[in-house]
């Protein structure tokens, strides 16, 4: 099996129509994104691999890696589309907080804790925001890590 096929497979264990009630939530979910959700009128270009990602497992959160490791400092939050809607316009909270929260052409998609984003780069590089610092060379190999260590990117301090 390609190894691609098998990180999403892995992924794909732990997606769902519906969220889990919030007082059973397993450390790894998924809830299969509706992008028709997002209104016409926002201004929004999702990746074709992040579309595909968000209509096939979903959006949701990971804190356990395939070794069985769990990280309960961290929120590991994949964002929906809407989430992503709403700082890409700058309507979400953080923009209140933080003047510069992402740069105008990168796409934020995952979350470790409060206001603090992993985006996605026009060269489908994974960094924070600015590319201030690379994690991945792209998605594929972002979730790949993710899976293999669910801190993986707090190595790189």
């Amino acid at each position: 099996m390609h190894e691609q096929q098998k990180v999403w497979d892995w992924y794909k264990n732990f997606s769902s129509n519906e969220a889990p009630p919030a007082d059973r939530r397993p450390n790894n979910f998924f809830i299969k994104d509706d992008l028709s959700l997002v209104p016409s009128e926002f201004k929004l270009t999702i990746p074709p691999l992040y579309r595909k990602f968000l209509n096939e497992i979903g959006y949701g959160q990971l804190r356990e890696d395939a070794v069985g490791r769990v990280t309960n400092s961290r929120d590991n939050a994949f964002l929906s589309s809407k989430e992503i809607s709403m700082i890409v316009n700058k309507l979400s909270p953080e923009w209140e907080v933080y003047e510069d929260l992402i740069d105008e052409n990168e796409l934020p998609f995952f979350s470790t804790n409060t206001n603090t984003f992993y985006v996605l780069a026009p060269d489908g590089g994974v960094y924070f925001p600015f590319k201030v610092r690379k994690y991945a060379e792209n998605l594929d190999d972002f979730l790949a890590k993710l899976m293999n260590d669910v801190t993986f990117y707090a190595e790189k301090g």
